[in-house]
């Protein structure tokens, strides 16, 4: 009876140690095909990110060359309302410089005008003088 539980006994130590070997080559294999499927996630995500990285920064190229373009036209804008205020600034200069030469002119008529009454005056004084004293 001792033999035969000491053979049952290795028997079923037996085939536990079967198993143990079947187990543990099975858990192998699984954490093998894990490893195999978190590498191939690891490069499917890497290569989305790498996608949306490249995908958003070609977005922000697009919304810089647009926000280039609007500032560009609003510079445009300005460069141009600039341009026309100082054309008519240059223009609003070149008619006050004509009207300061016509009145230099019509001061300079004035005071020659001023000295022949002045000259005339004069000489009608000295005439008037001249008389006096002749008589």
């Amino acid at each position: 009876v001792v033999r035969k539980l000491e053979r049952e006994k290795e028997a079923v130590r037996s085939r536990l140690e079967i198993e143990k070997v079947g187990l543990e080559t099975l858990l192998e294999k699984e954490r093998i095909e894990a490893a195999a499927e978190m590498e191939a996630a690891r490069r499917e995500w890497g290569c989305k990110l790498e996608k949306e990285r490249v995908e958003a920064g070609e977005r922000l190229k697009r919304e810089l060359e647009e926000v280039g373009r609007k500032l560009g036209k609003e510079r445009d804008v300005v460069e141009g309302k600039l341009e026309k205020e100082l054309s008519e600034m240059r223009h609003e200069m070149a008619l006050l410089r004509e009207e300061f030469k016509h009145r230099a002119e019509l001061d300079r008529v004035a005071h020659e005008q001023a000295k022949s009454e002045y000259e005339r005056e004069g000489a009608r004084v000295n005439g008037e003088m001249q008389k006096e004293v002749e008589r």
